[in-house]
């Protein structure tokens, strides 16, 4: 469940416009909203990168299949798709680097939205920081 209210609250920027939220963030969002949506970056990509280690012991469930291909339709309308347009999703379940690539455009989509016109520095805080972990993650490419 936790993974399905994350999944729902990084849509709400990818459908806004993720740079739009990051203007605009700080008149309707407190600081509970970011640390919250620090919270869901973070489970999503921590769930993304489990998944090629647990593949060969658990299958994904159907449920989890569906939220993994929700999440990447999610992203591929963002300028950091991880596919071209079109690509078959089943390409995508198979291969575990694209499910790094997605975690990594995950908390770089969280991290561009935090980066806007806010009042509090804690969430230009939570920003610089999710951008450390995208950073981070590339390396272990």
């Amino acid at each position: 469940m936790a993974l399905l209210h994350s999944a729902h609250a990084l849509s709400i920027p990818v459908r806004l416009g993720i740079d739009f939220v990051a203007r605009t963030h700080s008149f309707f969002w407190s600081i509970q909203h970011s640390l919250c949506s620090l919270e869901c970056a973070f489970l999503l990509s921590r769930w993304l990168l489990s998944i090629p280690v647990t593949q060969a012991e658990q299958r994904l469930s159907e449920h989890e299949r569906k939220l993994l291909l929700w999440i990447k339709s999610m992203m591929d309308e963002t300028d950091m798709a991880v596919d071209p347009p079109g690509a078959p999703d089943v390409d995508f379940l198979a291969n575990p680097y694209k499910a790094k690539q997605l975690s990594i455009a995950i908390v770089r989509v969280w991290a561009r939205t935090f980066k806007g016109n806010t009042s509090w520095a804690i969430v230009d805080l939570v920003g610089s920081s999710l951008e450390a972990y995208a950073d981070l993650l590339e390396t272990q490419l």
